[in-house]
């Protein structure tokens, strides 16, 4: 089967995760580090939603790029860490026995995700309501346009899926706070307060 060309380059985002050190020690605290980092690499950077740029050259010809859409690299990132810290902060892991200040915290996560889902649930009540009031004219345009209307789904074409993702950059900033405060915590030194490095206790996973 052969595909049509259209001329669209994806622009790849920066690899902001490190090089890995075929010496460094592949752990759970390197993991964390790795991962920490790259959260705050694209916190540092402009967090803007992706586009397509087109260039004409002087023979008529576009060449079209896509750039990825910064925020969403930022929430999957905030993600990953979180993966690697929830067996830290869950109080269901029994394998971990969570200090108070860390349950704690753990309890702060769990509401800022609960929060982040009920915002999810009234975006997509706003956009079916949506669907089901606007004209018939409306929603045919919208799908020659290629905008669906997708149970439990928020299309990409329509200012609620924007709205969402600006409301998640938000918390999800909060939620990155709380676990770069719970990887201080689980990697203290017992001797001191020194974290140059991230020193985790073994997590078992299983």
């Amino acid at each position: 089967m052969e595909f049509e060309d259209d001329g669209t380059t994806i622009i790849e985002p920066e690899n902001t995760a490190g090089s890995f050190n075929k010496e460094q020690q592949f752990s759970h605290s390197y993991l964390m580090l790795i991962t920490s980092e790259r959260c705050l690499r694209l916190a540092s950077k402009e967090l803007v939603k992706g586009y397509t740029n087109e260039k004409v050259d002087r023979f008529g010809n576009i060449t079209r790029s896509y750039v990825p859409d910064t925020r969403l690299e930022y929430i999957g990132s905030i993600k990953a860490f979180d993966k690697l810290l929830k067996p830290v902060y869950s109080p269901k892991n029994p394998r971990t026995n969570v200090r108070n200040e860390i349950k704690e915290l753990g309890e702060e996560i769990s509401k800022l995700k609960y929060k982040l889902n009920s915002i999810k649930e009234e975006m997509l009540m706003l956009e079916a309501k949506d669907w089901a009031e606007c004209p018939k004219s409306i929603r045919e345009t919208r799908i020659k346009e290629g905008i669906m209307w997708r149970k439990n789904n928020l299309s990409k074409g329509l200012h609620y899926h924007n709205q969402l993702v600006e409301e998640q950059v938000e918390i999800y900033e909060l939620i990155f706070e709380k676990l770069m405060e719970v990887a201080y915590i689980s990697t203290k030194k017992s001797s001191g307060d020194d974290t140059s490095n991230f020193e985790a206790t073994e997590i078992d996973y299983k």
